[in-house]
């Protein structure tokens, strides 16, 4: 049990955005953050990877639940 309980700690820690993100977030502001996600979500309605990417950094990661599918870089 207490491994398990490391294992699952780990990997959260892995996954988990890096605090840094969250500063960056918090310095875009409300209308900056409102600005990012209708463009990303504009671009993923049109079906537009150029623009998708213009979006991400290069350490970007991506998963749709309950998909086992995992996307990185």
């Amino acid at each position: 049990m207490n491994s398990a309980l490391q294992r699952a700690r780990k990997t959260v820690d892995e996954r988990v955005p890096e605090t840094a993100q969250q500063v960056e977030l918090g310095a875009l502001g409300t209308d900056g953050r409102r600005d990012l996600v209708d463009a990303f979500v504009s671009a993923w309605e049109r079906a537009d990877v150029e623009a998708l990417l213009e979006l991400l950094s290069e350490d970007a990661q991506f998963t749709m639940p309950p998909l086992p599918a995992w996307f990185r870089g």
